[in-house]
């Protein structure tokens, strides 16, 4: 007679034993539950961070955020920044984050003066004069005869650029604003790089009389820097000149 044995095992297998899950993924009954977005039967599948993510005006998701273009900011790129914030344009506006200088005016602030190529002479004006040639009268007979000149360089040196007509027998007791217009408008080219003088002249026929002489100076002065009428004084502002004028950039 045989003995037959039966052994009965209650041992259970663990379903785990050769489940591997990568990127902090736990294996439960023999599958992976992945963690932090990866995915795939062993979660070694790298997550789209930027699945969802929009990104407008031409921006970027990166890692699950927007990298934005220039001009723009916010989690969407939906946000118009201000390109002209904090940019200071003395004389001028800022467009676009820039500075666009008003005319005579120049420099990334547009702070520094941008003086005029030429300049054109429109009217003239002698408000005062001296009313005695060393306590002589100018003429011996009548009121002065007054014309204006301009000169290039010294006076005197006949490189006359503008001669006006003459205004003859002023009252020198109320002569009033000599206003001279004729042989205008002057266009002076250059400017910048030209040194002038003025004179008040007595008409004397032959041998014209100097009432007044100016030294050499610039148009490109800060003084007369976009100014319409341009004052020329004697130290003692009895003399007084005035020129209208236009600028040309």
């Amino acid at each position: 007679m045989t003995l037959i044995l039966l052994v009965l095992c209650s041992c259970k297998q663990d379903a785990c034993r050769d489940t591997i899950c990568l990127n902090g993924g736990v294996c439960v009954d023999g599958t992976c539950v992945c963690a932090n977005g990866y995915t795939g039967p062993t979660c070694a599948i790298v997550p789209d961070l930027c699945a969802g993510v929009i990104c407008d005006n031409g921006g970027d998701c990166v890692g699950g955020v927007c990298t934005c273009p220039q001009g723009w900011t916010g989690p969407n790129c939906d946000i118009l920044l201000n390109p002209c914030a904090g940019i200071d344009c003395e004389n001028g506006n800022c467009i676009n984050g820039t500075c666009t200088c008003s005319e005579g005016w120049t420099g990334s602030d547009c702070s520094t003066i941008r003086y005029a190529k030429n300049m054109i002479i429109t009217k003239v004006e002698i408000y005062d004069f001296p009313v005695t040639n060393n306590g002589a009268p100018w003429d011996a007979n009548s009121g002065p005869d007054v014309y204006f000149a301009l000169n290039e360089g010294d006076f005197g040196s006949s490189n006359y650029l503008l001669l006006t007509e003459v205004q003859n027998d002023v009252n020198v007791n109320n002569p009033g604003i000599l206003v001279y217009t004729d042989n205008m408008p002057v266009i002076l080219n250059d400017v910048n790089s030209r040194l002038f003088s003025i004179g008040i002249m007595e008409d004397d026929n032959s041998d014209d009389d100097i009432m007044f002489t100016s030294s050499r100076f610039t148009f490109a002065h800060p003084n007369y820097h976009l100014q319409n009428i341009l004052e020329v004084k004697n130290q003692d502002y009895d003399i007084e000149v005035r020129l209208h004028v236009q600028w040309q950039y």
